[in-house]
Protein backbone atom coordinates (compact mmCIF):
# COMPACT_ATOMS: atom_id res chain seq x y z
CA UNK A 1 0.00 0.00 0.00
CA UNK A 2 2.67 2.21 0.91
CA UNK A 3 4.53 1.86 -2.69
CA UNK A 4 0.78 2.55 -4.18
CA UNK A 5 0.60 5.65 -2.03
CA UNK A 6 3.98 6.92 -3.68
CA UNK A 7 2.96 6.14 -6.80
CA UNK A 8 0.23 8.75 -6.07
CA UNK A 9 2.11 11.01 -5.03
CA UNK A 10 4.58 10.93 -7.92
CA UNK A 11 0.97 11.22 -10.28
CA UNK A 12 -0.04 14.30 -8.59
CA UNK A 13 3.22 15.89 -8.36
CA UNK A 14 3.55 15.41 -12.36
CA UNK A 15 0.20 16.65 -12.62
CA UNK A 16 1.09 19.79 -10.57
CA UNK A 17 4.21 20.49 -12.34
CA UNK A 18 2.72 19.96 -15.79
CA UNK A 19 -0.08 22.67 -14.67
CA UNK A 20 2.78 25.08 -14.27
CA UNK A 21 4.56 24.90 -16.92
CA UNK A 22 1.17 24.53 -19.38
CA UNK A 23 0.14 27.83 -17.89
CA UNK A 24 1.35 30.12 -20.53
CA UNK A 25 0.69 27.02 -22.95
CA UNK A 26 -2.76 26.65 -21.76
CA UNK A 27 -4.04 30.24 -21.71
CA UNK A 28 -2.47 30.62 -25.65
CA UNK A 29 -4.66 27.02 -26.35
CA UNK A 30 -7.76 28.72 -24.68
CA UNK A 31 -7.83 26.49 -21.82
CA UNK A 32 -9.13 28.76 -18.90
CA UNK A 33 -7.67 28.58 -15.37
CA UNK A 34 -10.89 26.70 -14.20
CA UNK A 35 -9.89 23.97 -16.70
CA UNK A 36 -7.10 23.81 -15.61
CA UNK A 37 -8.42 23.34 -12.10
CA UNK A 38 -10.48 20.42 -13.12
CA UNK A 39 -7.49 18.91 -14.74
CA UNK A 40 -6.07 18.29 -11.42
CA UNK A 41 -9.04 17.93 -9.36
CA UNK A 42 -9.25 14.91 -12.13
CA UNK A 43 -6.12 13.54 -11.20
CA UNK A 44 -6.27 14.14 -7.21
CA UNK A 45 -9.86 11.91 -7.18
CA UNK A 46 -8.51 9.34 -9.45
CA UNK A 47 -6.23 8.39 -6.48
CA UNK A 48 -9.85 8.47 -4.20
Amino acid sequence: SRALDRAGFAIIATGLQQCLTDAERGQRDGETKEQMKARLEKLFLSLA
